[in-house]
């Protein structure tokens, strides 16, 4: 039985769960939210937050746990290899939760202050800087980090139509392929929702 994701389309940590679901290659059930009517998620999981995974008879709110329950399940495969890099690729994940998604929501928020959007192209280039191993942050294969720095990108990008700079060329191509895994694997309904 394919695991069911209650979700909302414009939420980052419901997206970072899309990725995951999505780099694993696993078929997963698709349950939209309503905004207005969290009823059936809270007869569920007995909240209203998204997103929810419910997995065979495992209920596991929260995008972080989630994530921890679908590496222990699958193997550790959105971790990179070698104790040094998933250290690393744990500071970048904490990085994400305490500057770039506060970053990202300001500018959802329509704060263009100069500062804010100086910290973004600094973060960017950053990241950019981080993806000259390969495809994802630790090589061929995606992580943890780059599913939770996308989830964020993603939606700035959609909620406020900021694009990534033509000049970095490797955030772009990372953020598109990061993209094509959101949009693949739910079964309900043939796509997963961005």
């Amino acid at each position: 039985m394919a695991p069911v994701l209650y979700h909302l389309e414009r939420c980052p940590y419901c997206e970072m769960v899309r990725l995951a679901l999505g780099f694993l290659g696993l078929s997963w059930e698709s349950k939209l939210v309503d905004q207005d009517d969290r009823s059936d998620l809270e007869k569920v999981s007995g909240q209203t937050q998204v997103p929810v995974l419910v997995d065979g008879d495992r209920v596991i709110p929260d995008s972080g746990e989630i994530l921890k329950h679908l590496v222990a399940t699958h193997g550790g495969k959105l971790l990179p290899r070698g104790r040094r890099d998933q250290t690393l690729n744990g500071l970048l994940a904490a990085h994400v939760d305490n500057v770039l998604a506060p970053l990202c929501r300001d500018l959802i928020r329509g704060t263009g202050e100069p500062a804010i959007r100086e910290q973004w192209t600094h973060e960017l280039q950053a990241l950019d800087r981080l993806l000259d191993r390969g495809d994802f942050l630790f090589g061929p294969d995606p992580s943890i980090a780059d599913i939770r720095a996308g989830a964020w990108l993603i939606r700035l990008e959609s909620a406020s139509g900021l694009a990534i700079p033509e000049d970095l060329q490797q955030v772009g191509a990372w953020l598109g392929r990061l993209r094509l895994a959101s949009s693949t694997g739910s079964v309900a309904s043939g796509k997963a929702a961005t």
